[in-house]
């Protein structure tokens, strides 16, 4: 499980570069024209171009991370518990192939008496 929390970890900077990208390019696409500019009055009207903006760049830079690291540590735990039943399934069988082996030594004495 600590293999997941390393790559969860490692791979944060990723989704963080990604955010910064489409930061940086919804910016560019929203705001690079004069349709925001302080001469232009019809650029007041943007408001709700602005808050949809703010939204979306709080999403990418904490929920989708939050999301991230859940989903594999939820993976992590769930391979905890897969390494788990697999243990105890071959303590079974060495159990089991312990008391064959008893059985075969016994009857391996009781020939040579």
């Amino acid at each position: 499980t600590l293999t997941f929390v390393i790559f969860a970890l490692n791979f944060l900077t990723f989704w963080w570069e990604l955010a910064r990208w489409l930061d940086s390019h919804l910016l560019d696409a929203l705001y690079g024209s004069d349709t925001h500019s302080l001469f232009n009055l019809a650029g007041i009207q943007n408001t709700s171009d602005d808050m949809i903006m703010g939204l979306v760049m709080g999403t990418l830079f904490i929920v989708l991370p939050m999301v991230w690291l859940g989903a594999l540590a939820w993976a992590g735990v769930r391979m905890g518990d897969v390494g788990g039943l697999m243990s105890q399934g071959v303590g079974q069988v060495r159990q089991s192939a312990g008391m064959f082996g008893q059985m075969v030594m016994q009857k391996i004495m009781s020939k040579g008496k």
